[in-house]
This record gives C-alpha cells, sequence and structure tokens, in this order.
C-alpha cells in the first residue's frame, strides 16, 4: 500500500503543478506544462503499474517534486511578467515571413543529404559483419556507436549527416508552417531525417525529433497542434515499436508475430516510461548500487578535452537495474544528472535555471524569431524527456550545431530577400 500511496500523492503533486502551470500560460506548449505534464503521466503510469514495478521510495518523490516546484517558479520567472496569472497571452505571435529564397536554402540542405546517404549507409555498414538491415545488423550497429561513444572517439565528419538531417527537418517545418508550402521538399527531408536515425538504431534521437516538430508546429502557429501530435504519437510507437522488435528478435533469434508485436511495444513503452522514476528512486536507496556517471557538465569537459585531456569521463551508459520482476533499465531521470553531485542544492539551483531559461525562450519563440523557435523545440523536446535522462545541458552538442545552422540560414534569406521578395507571410494567431 505505501507504493500505491506514493505513486496516488506523486500524481496529484504533479496534477496541481500541472494546473497552476497552465493557469499562468493557457497553454500546453508552455516550459513549466510539459515538464509536470509528463511526470503526472508517469504517476499515473505508476499507479497503475504497481503490480509489477517496485515502489518509488517517498524520499524520491519530495526529491522530484522539489525540482518540479523550482522549474515551475523559474519558468515564470523567465517570462518576465509577460504573463498575468490567470490571465490570456500578453503577447500576440509575430509575422513570420516565407521567401523564394527559403525554397533554395532547404534544397541545398536536402541534395547534400541525398548525396551523403550512400556514404553514410556505407559507414554503418561498415561497423557490422551482419546482413544489411537484418536485426542483427541493427544491434551490432548500435552497439559499435555506443562502444565509440565509451571511448569517447571522435566520430566521423560523415555521421553529422545524421544531426544535419534532424536540423534541416525542424528548419523546413519553422519556415513553411509545419508543410503547408513546398510538401514534397519538406517531406523528402523528413523522410531522410527518419532513415538517417533508423540507421544509427537508436530510440531517442528519431523520437526526439518527433517530438521537436510538435513544437515547431505548435509555436509556429500559436497553439497545441492536437491533430498532428495524435499523428506524432502514432508515427513515435511506430519507431519506437520497430526498434524495439528488431532488437528483441536479434537477441531471440525468432520472428514475432504481428499481435506480439503489438503487445510488446506497448509493454515497453509503458515500462520505458515510468522506468526513469523508479530506478532514481532505487539509486536513492541504494547509492552504492549504481555508479554516478551522469554529469550536468559533460558537455563543457568532452569539449575541453579535444584541446587536451582534462578530464576522466566515464561512460554515460549507466548500468542496468531492476524496476520490477524481470525487468532491467539504465534511465534514470534527469535527477540523476543533478542530485547524486549536488543534492537537494543542486536540484534547486539547476531546476530553478533551466526553468527560467525555459521560460525565457518560450517567450522569445511565441513572440516569432526563427532561432528562438528552434531553440525552443529543443528545449520542449528536453523537458519531455527528463523522466528519462537529462538531455537539456547535456545536448548542448546537437543545441549549438542547431544553431549554427540557424545563423547561417537567416543572413542568406534575408540577403537574398532583397532580390526574390516575401512570397507568403502568414500570422501566427
Amino acid at each position: 500500500m505505501d507504493g500505491l500511496g506514493v505513486a496516488v500523492s506523486g500524481a496529484a503533486g504533479f496534477a496541481a503543478l500541472l494546473w497552476i502551470n497552465f493557469r499562468v500560460s493557457r497553454s500546453w506548449l508552455y516550459p513549466g506544462v510539459a515538464f509536470t505534464g509528463i511526470w503526472t503521466a508517469v504517476f499515473i503510469l505508476l499507479c497503475i503499474g504497481r503490480g509489477w514495478l517496485y515502489p518509488v521510495p517517498w524520499f524520491a518523490l519530495e526529491v522530484y517534486l522539489v525540482g518540479a516546484w523550482c522549474f515551475t517558479v523559474g519558468a515564470y520567472v523567465g517570462l518576465g511578467g509577460s504573463e498575468p496569472v490567470g490571465g490570456r497571452s500578453a503577447w500576440t505571435p509575430g509575422v513570420f515571413p516565407l521567401y523564394a529564397s527559403d525554397f533554395w536554402l532547404l534544397l541545398v540542405i536536402m541534395l547534400l543529404l541525398l548525396i551523403g546517404f550512400p556514404l553514410y549507409l556505407h559507414y554503418t555498414i561498415s561497423l557490422t559483419t551482419a546482413t544489411p538491415f537484418s536485426p542483427e545488423f541493427f544491434l551490432q550497429v548500435r552497439a559499435a556507436l555506443l562502444s565509440q561513444a565509451a571511448t569517447q572517439n571522435r566520430a566521423p565528419l560523415i555521421a553529422n549527416l545524421v544531426v544535419l538531417s534532424s536540423i534541416g527537418t525542424l528548419l523546413a517545418f519553422a519556415v513553411t508552417g509545419g508543410g503547408q508550402r513546398w510538401r514534397i521538399l519538406v517531406w523528402t527531408m523528413f523522410a531522410l531525417a527518419v532513415a538517417y536515425n533508423l540507421l544509427t538504431a537508436s530510440k531517442a534521437g528519431l523520437i526526439s525529433l518527433l517530438v521537436e516538430l510538435v513544437a515547431v508546429d505548435g509555436v509556429s502557429r500559436g497553439r497545441f497542434p492536437i491533430r498532428f501530435s495524435m499523428i506524432i504519437v502514432i508515427l513515435i510507437l511506430l519507431s519506437f515499436g520497430l526498434i524495439t522488435v528488431l532488437r528483441v528478435e536479434a537477441v531471440s533469434s525468432h520472428r514475432l508475430a504481428i499481435g506480439q508485436m503489438v503487445e510488446f511495444t506497448l509493454r515497453e513503452f509503458v515500462n520505458y516510461l515510468a522506468a526513469g522514476a523508479v530506478a532514481f528512486g532505487v539509486y536513492l536507496d541504494h547509492p552504492s548500487w549504481v555508479q554516478t556517471v551522469w554529469s550536468p557538465w559533460r558537455f563543457f569537459e568532452h569539449t575541453a578535452n579535444y584541446f587536451g585531456h582534462f578530464f576522466t569521463i566515464p561512460n554515460s551508459n549507466a548500468q542496468f537495474v531492476s524496476i520490477g520482476q524481470g525487468l532491467n533499465y539504465n534511465v534514470y531521470t534527469a535527477y540523476f544528472s543533478y542530485y547524486p553531485h549536488y543534492g537537494f542544492f543542486g536540484v534547486v539551483v539547476l531546476m530553478l535555471f533551466l526553468g527560467i531559461v525555459g521560460g525565457h525562450v518560450y517567450h522569445k519563440a511565441m513572440a516569432g524569431g526563427l532561432l528562438w523557435v528552434l531553440l525552443y523545440s529543443v528545449l520542449f523536446c528536453g523537458f519531455i524527456m527528463t523522466v528519462f535522462s537529462e538531455s537539456l545541458l547535456a545536448g548542448l552538442n546537437f543545441t549549438l550545431k542547431l544553431l549554427i545552422v540557424g545563423a547561417f540560414f537567416l543572413p542568406f534569406r534575408k540577403v537574398w530577400s532583397g532580390v526574390a521578395g516575401p512570397v507568403d507571410v502568414r500570422s501566427r494567431a
């Protein structure tokens, strides 16, 4: 009963914070709503899954709620007083012009991705001896890429095409209002991004891209895209299921029936959502069981090591722990990056800081700046992913690359606009 009490209290606590954040913003895209919304869903799942999942300790719930409250306060501070409590938006979504030059800039990115795809495919094939596109192929590719990351070797330049495919797709959706114009170009880039990310045999990259597209589409329109989000949820389940089933078939060496695939995907998806909250509780009860390999400063340490061996950086793949009978996972929530190193003080300071950044970027994005829209899409995804891992500070590598591409994109579209002129101006109302 104690486990049920924690789960119910957690669901109620996060639901209360969700209500507060929604009253402040009146938007499902608001940082506090995204953060507390996903955590509310997790604790509801813990209520449902208490029959097969280990209970979350009360102390873990205390850490979760303290962090969520600090994030909520920070997000409100980040708005800078632009949004009165309980009121509607104090700003109106800006005008975001679409230029003819955007088509040629996006076309260049798409051509780079098309030309580079055979090269990247050859690179992934070189990582394994398995038959291409077999379950064993994807399992070995994933193992090779994880080994490469564990040894901190620099990935070849060709590997950046995966990042470029995601960035190009986000740009395409941002400037065309979710593919309302130049649909063949936009959806071709999306298909290429899916293909590139699937070749990595990782769920994280593709699912992150899909979540980011929800934020881009929603902020671009000035409202939460319900229908588009439903499509994205289906795509997330399909991509999650595809990679999961391929791994299971590679390990078990036999094919699953369609019914087994669906059942296994749904069960694994639910367990995966709840795994982080339970696993971090396991760590708090038994700190000696799990090495604290996640650090909020990992990106900075890794960057410094490009110029010399200044820091010893452990492998970021945390060890697996049991979260239920026969269930072993290695996701520990974003709190695993903060609490083990800095305790409650670290949770308070870092969550408050991330909330302030999120609220400020959300404000700027809703006002209509392209770079702000792109940046907020990454942050929005990071808020959702806090139930699994820390991808806000740890994900700065992708964020900086996104901003660099966007920073190059903007000057060219402005220079060319003097010749081509705006061909369409959309209001985000």
